[in-house]
């Protein structure tokens, strides 16, 4: 499988930072898919419940993996993931968007380390939360701060960790992972109280390998904001899954001992389902029901940093398919396996 490179950085705030750790770790594409299929803001079909819109973004999003990302083989015999050719070619704006869609995949994966399943857009959250901050009110300073950080998230104890995204089309520099730190750190506290992680992930093409910086910072910021989610909608991140089954025939499937719930999305020419007790939650469920299904889902064991990440990163998949910690399931069709055989994305 092909390797990403993965930078583990000091949390303080000197340049340049210290480089904790380097390692290259095996992610399958079956994993890179799906968190790029469950990761961001909700779908337009949360909310335009007819036509297919689901079906629409889930195959825009296995197209923006296949167009953008390669395979590359090295003198030593080992793979690993980079830019295409493809996305050599974009104006500046269009490498913008395709490297802010995978960052959020790869913060998704890096979160999922931290023992977070399932990440919620900040900007998702403000109808549903309260905000007090030091010199902007409620609301108001979740849609006009700019140095928020991008997403939350809750581990198997309902406690958050914090996760800033930043993509580059070369590469990250410590200035930049600074800035994403801090974007980190104007979160005080989450229902009282600290976050578990404050993570800067950074995904970045330079050196011919896809990149991620993992900064943790220990602090927040003196201008940071506390924020309660009691009222939010745990719901939220599996919105788009749950329009696509509406959309679409499903069927079942048993994998690795549990059932799934199915649909074969033809245009992307891959499987995608969750795991049916999510699911039926998810349809029939409360809130509470949901957060049950994450407590399970996560992880609150305390983080050794970054020695336990690694490990966990390291883990060798299936090449065809995965299983999120999410419940999130995805398995490739041949086109993916010729691509994967290839020496660069399809366009």
């Amino acid at each position: 499988m092909p390797n990403i490179l993965f930078r583990f950085y000091a949390p303080n705030n000197t340049e340049p930072m210290t480089l904790l750790n380097t390692v290259e770790a095996e992610v399958s594409l079956p994993r890179m898919l799906v968190a790029a299929l469950t990761v961001g803001r909700p779908s337009w079909a949360a909310w335009l419940q007819h036509g297919g819109y689901s079906t629409m973004e889930c195959t825009w999003r296995a197209a923006m993996i296949m167009a953008n990302v390669a395979v590359s083989e090295r003198d030593d015999g080992t793979r690993a993931f980079e830019a295409s050719q493809a996305f050599r070619h974009l104006d500046p704006s269009e490498e913008g968007a395709a490297t802010f869609f995978i960052a959020g995949a790869m913060t998704k994966i890096v979160a999922e380390l931290f023992g977070v399943p399932a990440l919620y857009h900040l900007d998702t959250l403000h109808h549903y939360s309260s905000f007090i901050g030091p010199t902007l009110p409620q609301v108001a300073m979740l849609v006009n701060a700019t140095r928020r950080p991008d997403f939350i998230g809750p581990n198997a104890g309902m406690r958050y960790g914090v996760f800033e995204s930043k993509g580059r089309t070369h590469h990250s520099n410590d200035p930049l992972r600074v800035s994403a730190k801090e974007q980190t750190a104007m979160i005080n506290t989450i229902n009282g109280l600290d976050p578990i992680c404050r993570i800067a992930c950074i995904t970045s093409f330079g050196n011919r390998q896809m990149t991620v910086d993992v900064v943790d910072p220990t602090d927040y910021h003196k201008d940071a904001f506390s924020m309660k989610t009691e009222n939010a909608d745990l719901k939220e991140p599996f919105r788009l899954t749950q329009q696509l089954f509406h959309e679409n025939v499903t069927h079942e499937k048993i994998v690795q001992h549990s059932k799934f719930k199915m649909v074969k999305l033809e245009a992307a020419d891959l499987e995608f389902g969750l795991r049916q007790d999510i699911y039926e939650t998810l349809e029939f469920g409360s809130n509470t029901d949901m957060e049950a299904q994450l407590k399970k889902r996560g992880r609150k064991e305390s983080i050794v940093y970054p020695d336990s990440l690694i490990s966990r990163l390291s883990v060798v998949e299936d090449g065809k398919e995965a299983v999120a910690s999410d419940g999130h399931f995805v398995r490739v069709g041949p086109s993916w396996e010729r691509w994967m055989r290839s020496t660069d994305a399809q366009s």
